[in-house]
């Protein structure tokens, strides 16, 4: 079978009215849309990204903060931070201030600690920060009340946090 090569002019565009049929196709970066992959395509979950967000409540609604911690993820594979929230199911009065640390393998991952404290309002939440946060499969997260201060006030309730990450299923 001959090959048969087309030299267009720049900003020409082919039309085929039919099927292009091909032993490879080289396709550019950002050429195919999530809009373009039909929903029935069944695409082999190996080689999708999935994007956990787990959220955990540290103490009952009804209690006062107070030190502690819970795990909030254990990673199945290598993965990348996105995101870390918290915020109470009723927020801190007076001067009560709620410090909490989310932490990788034993060691804080934020650039600094996030306060919960009169300025917050209940179920909205804190963001906290952190540089880009890699990690592999086993590392796990904790959600840490790192120190709680009932000042004239009263503690928040119900601290809760949710970790989001990226990680390829497996």
């Amino acid at each position: 079978m001959a090959n048969i090569q087309f030299a267009f002019p720049s900003g020409v565009d082919l039309y085929v009215a039919g099927n292009i049929t091909s032993q490879t196709l080289t396709v550019p970066s950002g050429t195919i849309t999530n809009a373009m992959v039909s929903a029935s395509a069944a695409i082999d979950s190996t080689k999708l990204v999935h994007r956990y967000k787990n959220t955990v409540q540290v103490q009952d609604s009804t209690a006062n903060a107070a030190v502690g911690r819970l795990l909030i993820h254990r990673a199945k594979a290598a993965g990348t931070l996105i995101a870390f929230d918290v915020g109470s199911v009723t927020a801190a009065t007076g001067d009560s201030t709620t410090t909490v640390d989310l932490k990788k393998n034993g060691s804080t991952v934020l650039t600094g600690t996030i306060q919960l404290d009169s300025g917050n309002t209940a179920f909205v939440t804190e963001a906290g920060t952190f540089t880009a946060t890699p990690y592999v499969a086993g590392d796990v997260f904790e959600f840490h009340i790192t120190a709680v201060s009932a000042g004239t006030g009263t503690l928040p309730k119900g601290v809760f946090g949710t970790l989001s990450c990226d990680e390829p299923t497996s």
